[in-house]
């Protein structure tokens, strides 16, 4: 059997072989860092939830890529094939077919709706609903879901941080029964009930943004950031994302005030370096962020950081995909647009698995980045593949060829 990491060497050989996916290499320049090729999943393909919008992309353990639509249900992709999960082909166990966020934790799916919370079992096909009728959910509006290790060794078990619209809820999960905490404005610093984003830094450090500042959280201190403190950035109040990138420190936030009764334009990014408590500010104005609205950011495998950006109705912001390379203490910028493969301007979610980044369009399904692609023009007329650990055969008119990542051989 084919591992994981097996299907994605294959799947990058094929299709350089093959040459069946249109557009261009593009190569960063200063500094000098080797990018890949776009590839995208929308019509046509086999149970993919094309035409709905994609607010959530996360990639599991296992690699596999699931997705949150909204209106077309969950579906994940293995590498090979999609399966979705909607209302109807679940018997309803589904809450909402209208997807906020999708989380993974080994074998379970966290799915968060507007009108409650699932989780999904994938190694018994087992489904469970939350809701304010039912649990301690303080709101039916799932914004973003996080995990958590409590207790004490050898007694650790996990927990989930659930961020909705009316509050913090922590649930765990012993003897046969739910517990549940609520953090609120009245009952712990919270910077504001309505929690838009969380995410865990080092280890037992979690970050949460609110609609109203941003709070730190280390054991039981709680810091918080308002645009008055916090010199450098001075809009972490319009902050309504966070990604870490664990191994520099750095904790980076978009912005984005598109989602309330008056649309407006991003204010761009902030990045909090840990090791010097510095705040830097990123926008279109100042830096190779071109799109001020950023839905949702994440950091690759090799620590880039990638923005997802839309244009903001009744503005001329272009949308697109930014990504910063970090090197000597600066930003090195690249940009990618329609025209570069990407299959929409109009961008609402990004993950990033071991070799590529993907992300979630308004209108044009899924488009994913191969970081590393590598062409190979040594053999035509392909017309078969196969694998085995640290080979790669490749049948042509010409015979048969191997590869060992290296060297090919007749």
């Amino acid at each position: 059997m084919r591992t994981k990491r097996q299907v994605f060497f294959i799947s990058v050989v094929l299709v350089s072989l093959l040459m069946v996916v249109g557009g261009s290499t593009t190569t960063a320049t200063d500094p000098s860092v080797a990018l890949g090729r776009w590839l995208n999943y929308n019509t046509g393909i086999s149970n993919f939830p094309s035409g709905y919008q994609i607010n959530s992309v996360v990639i599991d353990h296992q690699e596999n890529v699931w997705i949150g639509t909204d209106g077309g249900g969950i579906a994940v992709f293995d590498g090979f094939s999609w399966t979705r999960y909607t209302r109807s082909n679940t018997s309803n166990a589904l809450v909402s077919d209208n997807v906020n966020v999708v989380a993974t934790d080994g074998d379970q799916v966290w799915i968060g709706t507007s009108v409650g919370l699932n989780l999904f079992d994938t190694a018994d096909n087992s489904w469970k609903t939350y809701t304010t009728a039912n649990s301690g959910l303080p709101d039916n509006r799932i914004n973003a879901i996080t995990f958590m290790d409590i207790g004490i060794w050898p007694n650790i078990s996990r927990a989930q941080l659930i961020a909705t619209s009316n509050g913090l809820a922590q649930r765990s999960h012993s003897n046969g029964s739910d517990s549940w905490y609520v953090y609120t404005t009245s009952n712990s610093d919270l910077a504001h009930n309505f929690v838009l984003d969380i995410t865990e830094a080092e280890y037992g450090t979690f970050w949460f943004v609110t609609a109203g500042g941003t709070n730190r959280v280390v054991g039981s201190t709680w810091t918080t950031y308002k645009n008055d403190n916090t010199p450098g950035c001075g809009v972490i109040e319009s902050a309504t994302r966070v990604a870490v990138d664990e191994k520099s420190g750095r904790i980076w936030f978009g912005t984005d005030r598109s989602w309330g009764p008056d649309p407006v334009s991003g204010l761009g990014a902030c990045m909090f370096n840990t090791s010097s408590g510095s705040w830097t500010r990123f926008h279109s104005g100042n830096s190779g962020l071109g799109n001020d609205t950023v839905s949702e950011l994440t950091i690759d495998s090799e620590g880039r950081v990638w923005f997802a950006t839309r244009p903001v109705v009744f503005t001329t912001d272009p949308g697109g995909v930014y990504v910063c390379t970090w090197v000597n203490n600066n930003c090195y910028w690249k940009s990618f647009y329609t025209f570069n493969g990407l299959s929409s301007n109009s961008l609402f979610s990004v993950g990033a698995s071991l070799d590529r980044v993907w992300f979630g369009t308004a209108d044009a399904g899924l488009s994913s980045y191969a970081l590393h692609w590598k062409y190979f023009t040594t053999y035509s007329n392909v017309q078969s593949l196969a694998s085995q650990p640290g080979r790669l055969w490749v049948g042509t008119y010409d015979g048969l060829k191997r590869f060992d990542g290296s060297i090919w051989t007749d």
